[in-house]
């Protein structure tokens, strides 16, 4: 089984009614990037903000691969470095996000035991963490998701799947890798069930939630506190959503992209506007698959989530 990139073709434009989309996207194969050894387990992985590095978080082996972009459209097959070992410290890494730090960026990297370690991206940087979210005071439980919410990445939002909540963390200036461990924002809504992962739009005005307990994805608006919610305004949810895991916004908020660990396809959807406000709704087309459904249903037959799981996590590398 493979990490897979893709990216949204033949996108087109949204119809000034909100209907309907007037040109359904297709998904288009880019590469496979091939797990180190048989037994690892890719879960969560993130672009940088220029594109140039691709992070994939092993569960299995403990690790964060990190990835060159080549010429061409796609990346370096052999990991530039890898984060793991006795200095890392990483126990299930299940998700990781590029944020800024000064002239730079930052890899956060969420983890089960209820920690986010913060690393320098770089090549021939330390694996030792640069700074730690831990603790009883920071009310993180089985850390699944994790993203820098743009636009200035100044806060960190980390799903935590056991309280079915997303919480969120503050640092006091971009210069600054170290978050304050209390959270400033907590969002409990209860359409949030084990929440796996987080999407947010560029501009930073939604968050997107896959409920990998409810077969859903919520969505809430950004309030004029910071925050989130309280209430949903969407929840997506029908027959094709079988424990989400993971969600993305492609740019502009123009579609979202929702992938499962429970079934070999994604859900795309396009933003409508309509007299009762913005919503997401899906394209009429089929449910674009990533492997031959024999490969899923055997890897899936082992383990009912762990096909999905590894393949399916493409929600954090969209294009359009």
């Amino acid at each position: 089984m493979q990490d897979v990139l893709a990216k949204l073709r033949s996108v087109g434009s949204l119809s000034l009614d909100g209907v309907r989309p007037v040109a359904a996207p297709a998904m288009e194969l880019l590469q496979g990037i091939a797990p180190r050894a048989a037994q690892s387990h890719y879960e969560g992985c993130a672009l940088s903000a220029d594109g140039r590095m691709l992070a994939v978080a092993d569960a299995h082996d403990n690790a964060v691969l990190l990835f060159r972009k080549h010429a061409g459209a796609g990346f370096e097959t052999v990991p530039y470095r890898v984060i793991e070992g006795e200095p890392a410290g990483l126990d299930f890494p299940h998700d990781v996000s590029f944020g800024p730090s000064g002239s730079g960026e930052i890899l956060a990297v969420a983890q089960r035991d209820g920690v986010v370690s913060l690393f320098d991206p770089q090549p021939g940087a330390g694996d030792a963490p640069l700074a730690e979210l831990r603790g009883a005071e920071t009310d993180l439980s089985f850390s699944d998701g994790v993203a820098f919410v743009p636009p200035d990445g100044r806060l960190l939002a980390v799903s935590n799947l056991l309280s079915h909540s997303i919480t969120f963390y503050a640092r006091p200036s971009l210069d600054s890798v170290c978050f304050e461990p209390r959270p400033v924002h907590r969002l409990a809504a209860g359409s949030i069930m084990r929440p796996d992962g987080l999407g947010i739009s560029p501009c930073g005005g939604f968050l997107a939630v896959a409920n990998h307990g409810a077969h859903s994805v919520s969505l809430f608006r950004r309030g004029a506190d910071g925050g989130y919610g309280p209430r949903a305004m969407q929840i997506i949810s029908g027959p094709d959503l079988v424990h989400p895991h993971s969600v993305a916004f492609t740019e502009g908020a123009r579609h979202l992209v929702i992938t499962n660990s429970g079934a070999a396809h994604v859900t795309v959807l396009a933003r409508q506007q309509d007299v009762f406000g913005v919503s997401w709704q899906r394209m009429k087309h089929g449910l674009p698959r990533f492997t031959p459904k024999a490969v899923f249903d055997r890897v899936n037959g082992e383990d009912p989530l762990r096909a999905g799981r590894r393949v399916w996590r493409y929600g954090a590398i969209c294009w359009c």
